[in-house]
């Protein structure tokens, strides 16, 4: 599971984009410069900063500390965003 980490949310500007799946379908660049916590099993979590999206692949580069980088395909970003973000557009999963 990631979460998208916002130090800024309180304190954005009145023009500052809201990002919803919406917005991101529209302008798939609004998530560069994030900070996404993504956890791996056994390893824990992980904090990384989304820092391009490659149009060619539909999905975002995300750089960690150590050097790592993760390719995440866009509809992966999705089902990952955190309820802070607006998810209303998504569809529900069933158990």
């Amino acid at each position: 599971m990631s979460k998208v980490i916002d130090k800024a949310s309180s304190t954005k500007s009145p023009t500052a984009p809201i990002i919803t799946t919406d917005t991101l379908r529209v302008n798939k660049s609004l998530l560069i410069g994030k900070k996404l916590k993504k956890c791996f099993s056994g390893f824990g979590g992980a904090i990384g900063t989304v820092t391009d999206y490659p149009l060619e692949h539909d999905a975002y580069r995300l750089k960690y500390s150590d050097g790592h980088v993760d390719i995440i395909p866009f509809n992966d970003i999705l089902k990952l965003l955190p309820h802070g973000l607006n998810r209303d557009n998504l569809p529900t999963k069933k158990l």
